[in-house]
């Protein structure tokens, strides 16, 4: 990206409010290893390497539905604390 790489944009994507929870999902053609560790700091929620497989789309995709579901679940139905007697 010209001017700004993704991890900047990523940052200044979630200092704001209303986007502060918006996954992003990394797609980049450099596919090493190390790469991969920076995107989980600017609040990177995956990494997809070029070229991009639609499978790969789809699994990140519902790996983040899941996420959410789950988050939504324990957040209504938290576990309710049993006293040991």
């Amino acid at each position: 990206m010209p001017g700004m790489d993704g991890f900047t944009t990523c940052s200044k994507l979630h200092q704001t409010a209303a986007n502060k929870t918006i996954p992003v999902i990394f797609v980049t053609s450099n596919d090493a290893l190390d790469s991969r560790a920076p995107t989980s700091l600017p609040g990177g929620f995956g990494f997809i390497p070029k070229p991009v497989l639609s499978s790969q789309i789809i699994l990140a995709a519902l790996t983040l539905i899941l996420r959410s579901r789950l988050a939504q679940s324990t957040l209504s139905h938290p576990l309710e604390a049993t006293v040991c007697e």
